[in-house]
């Protein structure tokens, strides 16, 4: 068995000592990989903390580009709702530079979004 098949059965990234370990348990036995990986306590199977570690700092930049969206997204509705005021107040070219700047903000919202479902 190949680590990356052992990673993928078990759903962890593990060290190359823990895999060895495992590797060589496998060995030993006359069972297919996959009732092999069922016989095991998976919880228990240390992962690599390198993974760990870039799965956190992947969260992370996940939540800090969520706290953006939400930002921009009230920045575009004060935008919005100043377009409203201007509007009713007469004040067209106050109108229009707030819409465009809540259009600018839907871009940058769609962009945004589509950038945090890329990462996950």
């Amino acid at each position: 068995m190949m680590k990356q098949e052992f990673e993928q059965l078990v759903g962890k990234t593990v060290e190359w000592d823990v895999f060895k370990m495992y590797e060589a348990m496998y060995m030993a036995t006359d069972l297919s990989k996959q009732d092999f990986v069922n016989l095991l306590n998976i919880k228990v199977i240390p992962e690599d903390p390198a993974a760990v570690a870039a799965r956190e700092a992947a969260e992370k930049r996940k939540l800090e580009y969520k706290a953006q969206l939400r930002a921009l997204i009230t920045i575009r509705d004060g935008h919005l709702e100043n377009c409203r005021r201007n509007r009713k107040a007469g004040l067209t070219i106050f109108a229009a530079s707030e819409r465009y700047q809540a259009q600018e903000c839907d871009r940058a919202i769609r962009e945004l979004r589509w950038f945090i479902r890329s990462c996950t």
